[in-house]
């Protein structure tokens, strides 16, 4: 479980760069949220956890694009998941379990597949992304020459598939804070994209969050939640700290 989280912190804070470069934090709840339906709606499907996840992520990011023609097209993504979700949850035997679980997560009964499935996330995104974020960052910085249609699928798909990876183990709020937080902390502290990637903090507030919470046997997730957002305050307040002269 240690090693899931921390392979998932990595993964998710460098997602939520390029969500936050994209101005789409949004997006990261509503990935995460359908990755859920997808682990919701795997038993139906006759599928294991993992592959109903990564199969509700790669809906979300087809369906993302079309959407997006709209302002508000992320909250409907998001509302049309979480509406889904709830509804296979009412109605499957299992539903009170699987719905803890994706509201909770289960970091600390993963699995060796969950491992290995974020482990190939992160080698993907290692390969894949340092070539996506250059693509985002010209296309904030030259509008009139957007990324073409596939780069935009490749974009959707590894924040999408991310997501969803890491929601299947930490639960949805969980992976949407982590993706969002860290990236929200780096942005307010730096305005140099290397030292963002830097002061994304996602791994230390991994750590410390999961050693609170088997030292006081509290769930992972609020306690994750909570340690980012004190974290995220406390780096605000120490941004608006008058600087003594030398």
């Amino acid at each position: 479980p240690l090693l899931t989280g921390s392979i998932a912190a990595i993964l998710l804070a460098w997602c939520g760069l390029l969500l936050r470069l994209r101005n789409e934090s949004l997006a990261a709840l509503s990935y995460a949220q359908a990755g859920g339906l997808g682990i919701v709606a795997a038993p139906l499907l006759g599928l294991a956890t993992l592959p109903g996840a990564l199969l509700g992520a790669a809906a979300a990011a087809l369906l993302k694009p079309w959407l997006a023609r709209s302002a508000d097209g992320l909250i409907v993504l998001l509302l049309a998941t979480w509406g889904l979700s709830l509804l296979l949850l009412a109605n499957l035997p299992s539903g009170e379990h699987v719905g803890r679980m994706m509201i909770d997560g289960q970091l600390y009964f993963t699995r060796l597949e969950h491992t290995l499935g974020l482990a190939i996330g992160l080698a993907l995104a290692s390969i894949l992304l340092p070539g996506l974020t250059r693509s985002i960052q010209r296309e904030r910085l030259f509008p009139a020459r957007p990324a073409s249609r596939m780069q935009n699928l490749k974009i959707e798909f590894m924040l999408a598939g991310s997501l969803a990876l890491a929601a299947a183990s930490l639960g949805v709020m969980a992976a949407f804070a982590l993706a969002f937080l860290p990236a929200r902390i780096a942005f307010r502290l730096t305005s140099r994209w290397s030292h963002a990637l830097m002061l994304a903090l996602g791994l230390a507030a991994h750590l410390v969050a999961f050693f609170l919470a088997l030292h006081f046997d509290q769930p992972y997730g609020p306690v994750l939640t909570l340690t980012l957002l004190i974290a995220s305050y406390a780096t605000t307040w120490l941004k608006t700290q008058p600087r003594q002269s030398a």
